[in-house]
């Protein structure tokens, strides 16, 4: 209901993604900041090709959604880490969801290695997770409430869907 009878930016573009028609807009900043990450993810020796780099930009700079696809195997959960880690290395908040537990779980294991890998840490939690071990193990913070999170500061909260319904009262994300 919000979202056709909406008349904000954000209902609007959800409109034109659910009828194919949604235009990219790139904001200028946001497109500047994210060139300026990709230069310095490479003087670390993190290498992207041209459609991940324009994937990349792109998820950091579009307004107000930008989704990234492609076939198995193309690098897409990396990509989302990479992407994930550089803007809450920048000191976002960022919610990171999925429908299926096992999608926010490889999406979460994908930012602790890249973490590791980096040697920079992430603040990494897990809302309600369905297996804690492998999560607890790869260094992610699980939390059973939302009000277990920090009140503020750069964080990746994982959760489903269903579970990130908890996540309304009171908790802001800069980016979804």
């Amino acid at each position: 209901e919000r979202t056709f009878g909406g008349r904000d930016l954000r209902a609007g573009a959800v409109r034109e993604l659910l009828a194919g028609r949604a235009p990219q807009r790139l904001d200028p900043v946001r497109e500047s900041a994210a060139k300026q990450s990709l230069e310095r993810l490479a003087e670390r020796g993190v290498r992207l090709n041209a459609s991940q780099r324009a994937a990349f930009v792109a998820g950091w700079a579009a307004e107000p959604l930008h989704l990234i696809q492609g076939p198995p195997g193309t690098g897409k959960t990396w990509l989302l880490a990479l992407l994930a880690a550089a803007l809450t290395w920048r000191g976002e908040r960022l919610l990171l969801t999925a429908f299926t537990h096992t999608a926010v779980d490889n999406a979460m294991l994908a930012l602790a290695r890249l973490s590791r890998t980096m040697g920079t840490p992430l603040p990494l939690y897990r809302l309600k997770p369905r297996d804690e071990s492998p999560l607890t193990a790869a260094g992610i913070t699980t939390i059973r409430h939302a009000r277990a999170l920090p009140a503020r500061g750069a964080a990746i909260c994982g959760a489903t869907l269903l579970s990130a319904h908890a996540l309304t009262d009171n908790i802001a994300f800069d980016r979804v």
